[in-house]
């Protein structure tokens, strides 16, 4: 029989309390009743199994059992660097992103963005998007969130986050490179060549660990996906790109919408990562 999964910040022994949406979801949708076995989750590797023992107006009271711990240590990190959408489609691109295991979205305001952040309401709502799509699909960790004011800052914030990571953007250039090129040197080195002419000469070697071996998660790379906006990346944008050592990658042979080219990134490179490790 399945178990409703709830998302609690703070699992502690014994015993917790759920309150705001996540009880009202407990008590009028799924209607929870005393003695029912649930499943809990803090968003940051934790995990429970708790029974309920009273239903109040808002609140629900649970007793905890042993609380397991995801070992995540040293996994390698997917970050989408994305400008952003319009409506429910940059709802969508979150709840997807989380679904596939993105680790860090990043809003950035590119110079030919038109939709802004909007503070903290718009952290309020990825963070109840992203609660709600790593309850469905059972996923112990939230990714984390973060505003960008222009690709520079953007750049340069995520590099410090992630020093060892390849940043990759999309693009149609003569000079792109087919993204199972990129795959395939980031996860599966054959030949260390990245169109013939390997990465730029300031990244780091790529690991040389088969794709398909196991006990390898301090070994794959991070990855920065830098996703522009609905007018494409400004000429100076891509230089800058370039400049920093990012590569220039080819999806596919259309232009995709922005949370299409992240769905896309998300897709390649969580299951790369995920069968690396």
């Amino acid at each position: 029989m399945k178990i409703n999964r709830f998302y609690c910040e703070n699992i502690t022994p014994d015993q917790v309390v759920l309150a705001g949406s996540e009880a009202h979801h407990a008590i009028h949708v799924m209607r929870v009743k005393p003695a029912d076995k649930v499943e809990l989750f803090d968003g940051k590797g934790s995990f429970a199994v708790g029974t309920v023992v009273d239903v109040g107006r808002k609140t629900v009271s649970l007793e905890v059992g042993e609380i397991e711990h995801a070992d995540l240590s040293g996994r390698a990190q997917v970050v989408m660097a994305a400008s952003f959408a319009k409506g429910q489609r940059n709802d969508w691109m979150v709840s997807k992103c989380t679904e596939l295991g993105v680790d860090h979205i990043a809003g950035v305001v590119f110079d030919r963005t038109v939709k802004q952040p909007k503070g903290k309401s718009a952290d309020k709502r990825n963070h109840n998007l992203a609660v709600t799509a790593a309850k469905q699909c059972k996923r112990l960790t939230l990714p984390k969130f973060s505003m960008h004011n222009g690709l520079e800052d953007a750049v340069a914030e995520l590099k410090n986050e992630y020093p060892d990571a390849v940043l990759v953007f999309g693009g149609w250039s003569e000079s792109a490179v087919p993204v199972c090129k990129v795959v395939n040197d980031i996860y599966n080195p054959g030949g260390n060549d990245l169109c013939k002419e390997g990465l730029p000469q300031d990244s780091k070697p790529f690991p040389s660990k088969d794709l398909h071996s196991q006990g390898n998660k301090k070994k794959c790379r991070d990855v920065i996906a830098i996703i522009g906006p609905e007018g494409g990346f400004s000429d100076e944008e891509v230089e800058f790109l370039k400049s920093a050592g990012a590569v220039e990658v080819q999806l596919t042979k259309t232009i995709l919408r922005i949370e299409t080219a992240a769905v896309a990134f998300a897709s390649i490179f969580c299951t790369a990562r995920d069968v690396c490790l």
